[in-house]
């Protein structure tokens, strides 16, 4: 009686621990391994027990980013297999796409069932696979997700290790060619039917062995860094970040635009501007705004996801500046117009955005008949569309045009540029040059040299050109400037009345020419006003005009004698002789 009461108290015990173990299975925070994905792994040595070949159930609480898992590629929780075997495997050739499910090699080759990773929500998930001799299935925290029918027997080719972390290789380690697994198992139990063939909980919490809680004896050898670890069997993963963000700036305003990830429990975005949390969006919203902004300014702005569990992401971020703003025209414009120039000012826009002042310029022509019937026009390479031509920059207030032409009308255009080169429409002007000055000659004098050439000079003018006539025919040219002009002494000629028959001619830098000067005589010589030439056409300019009055004159004074003459001539011719 005493032995049975001991029994009983023994199996009340053991059955209040067995409940306890599968509540920390079940929620809260768990006790188990941590697998760095790079070369960590847990053997179990080679069992035949470990190897049934008419029915086996694997069953696995595992944690990890399974995104994160989709990316990594082909690897495995738990694994016996090489051309035989089973295995609760991620990313399987078996399967097509990223899966995680459960294989087995019946008959000649691999058979099993997988559902697609994006299918899982982040976080702690409890895996249950297995063949019961006529159909494989595969459990998702205690749902049935897929089964497949199929018959005979589980095959081995090896006696090799089942291995916790990767696929397992031939011998005593992994697969070369598979992916180390990167997250936290909680638990790993294989069975056959009701018997459990082992099952190891990894409660340990430190030393290199975790030891199997079936009885028997299966102890799994931590290798490579195989980490004790505690950590939560809820969603701590977030979700994947947005990606192809697109960012337009305007003056006062930074657009975005993203795309979300496609995952279960995505449920929205969080927008930061400057560290500072702005805005936070639902998983429907794929774009944002940023309103009332400072101009030409850089911001800090980045874009998390979160999840319905509220894990936020580390985030996208990204930097975007605000557009300069077009600064506002020039003010007051004036034109100055001159023969030879023209001279424009203006004043500055108010705008600490302002860099400088572009000027263009356009002739204004007056369009014939068929000009403006038509419409043609014609246009350089470096005119605008508007018609006109770039011509300087300045950040000063005026300028000065000195490539005109007398009576031209010209229209200018001013324009304000930003800081980063951006113009404005601009403000225009039109005015029109005066005509030449017609060029004066004074201070006009004559010496000689010691050569006994005449030096002929003047005071004015210093521009344009001076041209000198000796006998009517130009003798020189020169610049205007250089006030002075030599004439060999053999090549001097005199008029009539002894003067030099010698003219000065100014020319205005347009071809206006000025009244013309005779160079005067040196040597107590009568320097006329006229030339001799000038003179004598002078003097036949006068008799052509009064000729007609003076023979009128002579006819009305001696019409009698003349009138006489005449009638004694027609007397004379008129007689006709017997």
């Amino acid at each position: 009686m005493v032995r049975f009461r001991k029994f009983i108290f023994t199996f009340f015990l053991l059955s209040l621990l067995s409940i306890n173990i599968q509540k920390v299975h079940a929620t809260g925070w768990t006790n188990g391994l941590y697998f760095d994905g790079i070369d960590d792994y847990v053997r179990v040595k080679y069992s035949p027990v470990l190897q049934p070949t008419d029915k086996l159930e694997i069953e696995a609480g595992v944690y990890a980013d399974w995104d994160e898992l989709r990316k990594r590629g082909w690897t495995a929780v738990v694994s016996n297999t090489q051309v035989g075997g089973y295995a609760l495997t991620i990313n399987s050739s078996v399967f097509t796409g990223n899966t995680i499910g459960v294989v087995f090699h019946i008959g000649s080759s691999y058979r099993g069932v997988s559902i697609p990773l994006s299918e899982l929500t982040p976080g702690y998930h409890v895996f249950k696979g297995g063949y019961d001799g006529s159909k494989i299935y595969f459990y998702v925290d205690g749902e049935l997700k897929r089964t497949l029918n199929v018959t005979g027997s589980i095959t081995y080719s090896l006696k090799n290790a089942l291995i916790i972390g990767n696929d397992a290789g031939n011998g005593d380690i992994p697969d070369t060619g598979s992916k180390y697994f990167k997250g936290y198992i909680d638990y790993v139990k294989i069975s056959r039917g009701n018997t459990i063939l082992g099952e190891w909980l990894f409660e340990e919490m430190n030393g290199l062995i975790a030891y199997d809680s079936s009885g028997n004896s299966f102890n799994a050898e931590l290798l490579n860094g195989v980490s004790w670890s505690t950590f939560p069997k809820g969603d701590i993963f977030p979700p994947s970040e947005v990606r192809n963000v697109e960012i337009f700036s305007q003056t006062q305003q930074i657009d975005l635009m993203f795309l979300t990830p496609n995952e279960l429990d995505f449920a929205g975005t969080k927008i930061y501007l400057n560290n500072v949390l702005v805005a936070t969006l639902d998983k429907t919203k794929t774009s944002y705004s940023f309103t009332d902004l400072i101009p030409n300014t850089t911001y800090t702005i980045k874009i998390t996801t979160f999840d319905e569990t509220g894990n936020e992401s580390e985030g996208v971020t990204m930097t975007a500046r605000t557009k300069t703003p077009i600064v506002d025209n020039v003010g007051n414009l004036q034109a100055d117009a001159k023969y030879d120039r023209v001279k424009l000012s203006w004043t500055r826009p108010d705008s600490e955005f302002f860099s400088h002042a572009k000027i263009y310029r356009k002739k204004v022509e007056q369009k014939s008949f068929w000009d403006q019937l038509f419409g043609t026009t014609s246009v350089s390479a470096e005119t605008t569309s508007d018609g006109y031509t770039p011509m300087f920059e300045t950040n000063g207030t005026y300028w000065t045009d000195l490539t005109v032409t007398p009576d031209t009308t010209y229209s200018y255009k001013v324009t304000s540029v930003n800081i980063e080169g951006n113009e404005s429409q601009g403000v225009t002007i039109e005015t029109t040059t005066p005509s030449e000055p017609v060029p004066v000659l004074t201070g006009v004098a004559t010496t000689q040299n010691e050569n006994g050439d005449y030096v002929v000079t003047w005071t004015s003018p210093a521009r344009g050109t001076v041209k000198l006539l000796i006998e009517g025919r130009e003798y020189a040219q020169v610049d205007a400037a250089t006030k002075q002009i030599i004439v060999r002494k053999e090549d001097m000629k005199t008029d009539f009345f002894g003067a030099y028959a010698a003219t000065l001619i100014p020319i205005g830098d347009y071809g206006t020419k000025g009244q013309a000067v005779n160079v005067p005589s040196i040597g107590g010589k009568i320097d006329f006003p006229l030339s001799f030439q000038d003179f004598l056409e002078t003097v036949v300019s006068i008799l052509a005009w009064v000729a007609p009055f003076l023979l009128l004159s002579f006819v009305f004074i001696f019409w009698r004698p003349i009138f006489n003459f005449f009638k004694k001539s027609f007397a004379k011719g008129g007689r006709v002789k017997q």
